[in-house]
């Protein structure tokens, strides 16, 4: 609740400039996001959105110095009516480019808008992965990432976020290292998990070990 009355707080007072060259914007696509108010200082983007649904929510961001990572502080207000216990974000990045023909493989999901496709490593484009900027949640106790060759995916889970006014508020880093893409989507998701992410079972995870102690305890004895 604190870091949401800091957010209410800098957007109350605070616009951003016209001359600015960074600019956050609801997607046509979006559907979930039923307002949206963003400030900026320095490397540091407050974004505060209000929910009225739990269709996708799309938010339109360009103009971010490359080679900069950035650490997004986003409020989200559930006024959908019905609770959250999950929360994804994903970049998507614009389809045509020439990663898009050599790491691309797989299918794209029909829910992705025109004129874009799921990021990868090959894009630059990332939620500044192997920096260290904290991905927090202040309803959610866990994490989920993807950052491979298909994904730019984070998904906080492990607790509930009431439809009736409820609040969570994230912090993530992103960075924008492609100086040929201006301009990317960040796709949002309430009570969704993309499941072509595999995640362990604590059995399979148990049994992993189990083999792995047993092929070093082989090639111990063969020594």
């Amino acid at each position: 609740m604190k870091a949401l009355l800091v957010i209410v707080a800098l957007l109350a007072v605070v616009v951003p400039s016209a001359g600015a060259m960074v600019s956050i914007n609801l997607h046509t696509a979006n559907q979930g996001i039923s307002s949206m108010n963003w400030y900026m200082s320095g490397t540091d983007i407050y974004i505060l959105e209000t929910w009225g649904s739990n269709d996708r929510g799309f938010l339109e961001i360009s103009g971010l110095d490359n080679m900069t990572s950035y650490t997004v502080h986003m409020a989200m207000v559930n006024n959908s009516g019905t609770d959250w216990d999950k929360f994804s974000h994903e970049i998507l990045d614009p389809s045509g480019d020439y990663n898009d023909f050599t790491s691309d493989f797989r299918k794209q999901p029909t829910w992705i808008p025109d004129g874009y496709s799921m990021s990868n490593n090959s894009d630059n484009l990332s939620f500044a992965q192997g920096i260290d900027i904290p991905r927090t949640s202040t309803s959610f106790a866990n994490m989920l990432v993807s950052e491979d060759f298909m994904h730019d995916y984070i998904e906080f889970f492990g607790g509930t976020v009431t439809g009736f006014g409820g609040v969570d508020t994230t912090s993530f880093g992103i960075r924008n290292d492609d100086f040929g893409a201006g301009t990317f989507l960040l796709a949002q998701t309430p009570n969704f998990q993309d499941n072509s992410i595999i995640i362990p079972e604590p059995a399979a995870v148990w049994l992993f070990g189990v083999g792995l102690i047993g092929v070093m305890a082989y090639r111990r004895s063969r020594q």
